[in-house]
């Protein structure tokens, strides 16, 4: 062939291919005008603390205003009422700081300032009268550009609380660990225990053994330093969360790279150089790295990392998605392509803001072609949101190779509070293009085709209405033409029944088992009260209905009624009680197990043993995989011209001088972050203890914290509130009643707390009342010497009563009290 014909030959087949690749992104990219790009770097200055050498409490920056009560990120140790800050402004140009000092609960404005042109550093000093007063910080980063970035912390003063010490011995503890430091006491601060499983570094605790604690032989180096982020500071303990990356000697690769979370709670014996250990936990998840061997002949390797890791696969069991250390990977075993779908992290950078952990990803559905819904929640670190916390869904694309956000939940929380309250508010029906989200009382139903947005129901009441994600179901009370009905919608199929109330009777949504719903079937004439004074219309039955409306179970035991439902993934107990004539009084549990089979996959998370890096998991075909160097992909990030962007549960002057005059949310932390948020009191402090942790009212204020009580301690400057709660009882009131009586009080339900955990709340110079019969209720004011002091709510004498004659009467009722 000649030269000429063969320049003619290549300029054809050059021509078909520039041509075939126009008609494929003309027909990929039809009907869709929206334009990709990569997420965008972090652009937020970096703060950190200076504190006697250690740069403590890595702040995230906030887009807007946060509401500070829902914040519980940090506290910084305030010495000698100065804070040193530092800043690291990467290309930010930082013109001006202004900040506020607010008091603990946020209500007061302490005081104001503002530094010009700050630099890399700047002091915050306190006035006198607040330098020994705990209290917030509210920084606010004047960026050139027109951008304001808000940033917070919790500041308490340093005096006679052992911060040095206590920082300096958890330093030395995480380097022996990573040394495998003998002789270092390591030994002697743990507590080993046969209950422990010694058979992963994936999670280590205090009852770890040595070779665990000090990481095996995996030979760990830190990469990039560990950011130290104080969690805790009372004159009892400091609570420490350090953040790092490390990377260990490695089986399948040389090397491994691992995310690690390591938790120290520690007692510095004041005026000694000792120093307790009182809790200890290392959570550590691999990095999942394409470059390398993640592929083997029985599927992908995913080693060291948690047991419940987020993944779906689509019908065929061809195409998988899995999220592993918060990043969300996709595999295509048919085309052998492995994506990285979504990351905050960026391998190609080593920009430390990309690593705050303040956010999860969860996969909602992967789709029978392999395209995956999935949701991020929390705080968001870099991106179209950068600084705003809330819930973001998107769809990765797998034909397009491209990621598309639908909606954005904004809150005005922390990214902690974001991650656990708004999973189970919304719901994405992708197929019909319709979003659902239930906020302030109204379901609303978004129309990403046409824009349309409508609310379905309005009014709506706590305890009134569920969601289920996983079902794609909804149902709530409703008044239709004056008449009350059940709703219940079928999200998935845009479709509803109603089930109405037969005559005297009233059904209440509890949830789903799968796609079945499960309500309640209360009496109207059996309305009555429990011992503590609390309202309750218990229900004397369960049905269960299926999607087709039929009814498929009713559950009903002769004396007992049901007062809640918890539902976990195969069973729901009901939590009863039984009326004694005058009151309902709690009766022991009882439990609905869910037999139905979940449908099988042909990929199926196992577990294998090794000796360097012991318990490991991978995601494993049933039929193996054959081809282990997989194509690696990076969609590229869809700008979509009009996503929902919606405000949900932020706070408004109106809302917030509602919330002063309804019952507070207890927030429960431990273990260095939030474990979970309650309504009842009582239910918090259980939850508190189990994590060793603490449980926080909407002010802020300690409502029970893990540790000892004081040996003794008498209630004082209350007498007024004493009289009136006795005046009360003795009229007859049961203990809520007197309780709420008291002008400006904020009563609490303890119902279910032992006596320990009712005198460490009388330690706080806390008033209870603890119901020890029908008729019986007293006004615990002091206790020492293993008795307690009260005043008889009949009589109104002053009397004392041993601890175990309190335990057993206590116990008899139920254990029901009221704190305030």
């Amino acid at each position: 062939m000649s030269r000429k014909k063969r320049l003619t030959h290549g300029a054809i087949l050059a021509g078909v291919f520039i041509l075939a690749v126009l008609v494929f992104e003309y027909f990929t990219n039809k009907g869709n005008d929206n334009m990709t790009a990569d997420m965008g770097a972090a652009t937020y200055p970096q703060v950190t603390f200076s504190y006697n050498g250690y740069g403590l409490n890595t702040l995230p920056g906030y887009a807007s205003k946060r509401d500070l009560t829902a914040i519980r990120e940090t506290v910084t140790p305030v010495k000698d009422g100065k804070l040193d800050v530092r800043i690291e402004p990467y290309e930010a140009k930082i013109q001006r700081v202004s900040y506020t000092v607010y008091s603990l609960d946020g209500k007061e404005k302490r005081q104001k300032g503002s530094i010009e042109s700050p630099g890399v550093k700047f002091q915050v000093k306190l006035e006198e009268e607040w330098k020994e007063q705990d209290g917030w910080l509210e920084m606010v980063f004047h960026v050139k550009g027109d951008k304001d970035v808000f940033y917070y912390t919790r500041l308490t003063p340093e005096a006679g609380k052992s911060v040095s010490e206590s920082l300096d011995y958890i330093r030395d503890f995480h380097e022996n660990a990573l040394e495998k430091g003998e002789d270092q006491g390591i030994g002697t601060a743990i507590e080993p225990s046969e209950d422990a499983d010694n058979t992963t570094f994936q999670k280590v605790t205090i009852e770890s053994d040595f070779d665990h604690v000090t990481w095996g032989g995996l030979k760990p180096q830190v990469e990039q330093g560990e950011r130290w982020n104080v969690k805790e500071i009372t004159s009892s303990y400091v609570a420490v969360q350090l953040e790092y990356r490390v990377r260990c000697k490695g089986e399948e690769n040389e090397t491994d790279l691992y995310q690690v979370t390591e938790f120290f709670k520690v007692r510095h014996a004041a005026g000694t150089s000792d120093t307790y250990l009182l809790d200890y936990d290392r959570e550590m998840e691999q990095v999942f790295d394409a470059t390398r061997h993640v592929l083997n002949e029985k599927g992908i390797q995913l080693g060291i990392t948690s047991d419940d890791i987020s993944y779906g696969v689509n019908q065929d069991g061809s195409i998988v998605s899995f999220v592993e250390a918060n990043e969300l990977w996709n595999y295509n075993k048919n085309t052998d392509e492995l994506a990285l779908v979504f990351s905050f992290s960026s391998a190609e950078s080593k920009d430390i803001r990309n690593l705050t952990p303040h956010h999860s990803v969860q996969i909602l559905d992967v789709e029978e072609d392999g395209d995956t819904v999935f949701s991020v929640s929390g705080y968001m670190n870099r991106g179209e949101h950068e600084g705003e916390t809330g819930l973001a869904v998107y769809v990765y694309d797998i034909r397009k190779n491209s990621v598309e956000e639908q909606a954005f939940l904004s809150t005005d929380t922390s990214g902690e509070a974001a991650e656990y309250e708004l999973s189970d508010v919304f719901y994405y029906n992708r197929s019909k293009k319709l979003l659902y989200v239930i906020s302030d009382g109204t379901l609303y139903q978004f129309n990403l085709k046409t824009g349309g947005e409508k609310a379905l129901a309005e009014g709506l009441k706590e305890g009134e209405w569920v969601l289920s994600r996983e079902a794609g179901m909804a149902a709530y009370r409703s008044l239709e033409k004056g008449e009350a009905l059940m709703i219940v919608r079928d999200l998935k199929e845009n479709r509803f029944w109603t089930i109405e109330d037969p005559k005297g009777e009233i059904r209440y949504p509890l949830g789903f088992v799968q796609r079945d719903f499960v309500c309640g079937v209360a009496k109207e004439e059996e309305k009555g009260m429990l011992l503590s004074g609390e309202e309750i219309l218990p229900m004397y039955k369960l049905e269960i209905q299926n999607e087709k409306e039929e009814l498929k179970k009713t559950y009903q035991q002769e004396g007992t009624y049901v007062r809640k439902a918890v539902f976990s993934e195969n069973m729901i107990t009901l939590e009863r009680v039984k009326n004694s004539g005058s009151y309902y009084v709690a009766d022991s549990s009882d439990y609905i197990t869910n037999n139905a089979e979940k449908k099988e996959s042909n990929i199926q998370l196992t577990s294998y043993q090794t000796e360097l890096k012991e318990t490991q998991w991978r995601l494993t075909y049933e039929n193996g995989i054959s081809d282990k160097d997989p194509k690696f992909l990076n969609p590229k990030q869809v700008l979509y011209e009009n996503p929902v962007v919606m405000e949900v549960g932020k706070q408004t002057e109106a809302s917030k001088k509602e919330e002063a005059t309804t019952a507070d949310r207890y927030f429960v932390y431990g273990k260095g972050k939030l474990q979970g948020i309650f309504e009842q009191a009582g239910e918090a402090v259980l939850a508190a203890e189990k994590e060793k942790g603490l449980a926080i009212d909407s002010y802020q204020q300690i409502l029970w914290a893990d540790g000892s009580y004081e040996a003794g301690y008498q209630v004082f400057g209350r007498e007024a509130d004493e009289a009136a709660l006795v005046e009360k009882l003795q009229e007859g009131e049961l203990p809520l009643q007197a309780a709420k009586a008291l002008k400006g009080g904020r009563e609490m339900d303890l119902s279910g707390c032992s006596l320990e955990q009712l005198l460490y709340l009388m330690g706080q110079n806390r008033l209870v009342l603890a119901v020890l019969g029908e008729k019986e209720t007293i006004l615990m004011t002091g206790y020492g010497g293993g008795q307690i002091f009260y005043t008889d709510g009949k009589t109104g004498e002053e009397k004392t009563m041993t601890f175990e004659d309190f335990r057993q009467s206590a116990n008899a009722m139920g254990n029901v009290s009221i704190g305030l």
